[in-house]
């Protein structure tokens, strides 16, 4: 096991993100739940994508939000580093087309697939490591949706924290912007689909295309 699963083992283990085997609030919330939801399902509609894409749910976590979109798509690869929440989506789920595996983006390359989703991960994670997964997932789908929390205002982008910190950037005024310097991708931005104010900042999603 890496130290970064380790990290977030822990982090399930203990609650640190409201109870144990929780991803937090935000995952719960039921309004913000409903938003991601529903802008995920108007997109897919709109690519007619709905019920027959294949997708990757990177960083799965506990899976409330993924066993909603679930129906949405024709198979799910849901993913986590943790093998404490891959263990309990597996006893606590059972979705036709869904397949849980743990494993580590940093190193693991997905199988092609129609789009992936990456809902409040890279906020936990440091550069260099975004870096990694962001070369990972060259030419592996025609879509990435990315949710990060950022702050409300105008802030500096990407200041660098440690993995596997349970914080996000927020504490720093900060926020994940893959657009703005420092990271490297063959992705283009293609649609802006929520901003959802709430939580002390800004929890933006963005839709962006293979180059």
């Amino acid at each position: 096991m890496s130290d970064l699963a380790n990290r977030f083992d822990q982090i399930y283990a203990n609650g640190l993100w409201g109870k144990q085997l929780s991803s937090g609030p935000g995952s719960w919330h039921e309004p913000l739940v409903n938003a991601y939801v529903d802008t995920i399902g108007t997109f897919l509609e709109s690519e007619r994508l709905s019920g027959v894409c294949n997708a990757v749910d990177l960083g799965c976590g506990d899976f409330n939000i993924g066993s909603k979109i679930a129906p949405k798509c024709k198979s799910i690869m849901a993913m986590d580093i943790s093998q404490k929440v891959i263990d309990y989506c597996r006893n606590s789920f059972i979705e036709n087309g869904v397949t849980f595996i743990c494993a580590d983006a940093r190193t693991f390359i997905p199988e092609k697939c129609d789009i992936v989703f990456i809902r409040q991960v890279f906020q936990h994670l440091s550069n260099s490591d975004i870096q990694r997964i962001l070369s990972n997932l060259d030419g592996v789908s025609d879509f990435v949706a990315i949710t990060e929390h950022i702050p409300s205002d105008k802030f500096v982008a990407n200041l660098d924290i440690e993995s596997g910190t349970p914080h996000t950037r927020l504490s720093l005024k900060s926020g994940v912007d893959i657009t703005q310097k420092g990271f490297k991708h063959n992705l283009a931005l293609y649609k802006e689909t929520l901003n959802y104010y709430g939580f002390g900042g800004n929890i933006k999603t963005s839709v962006y295309q293979q180059k």
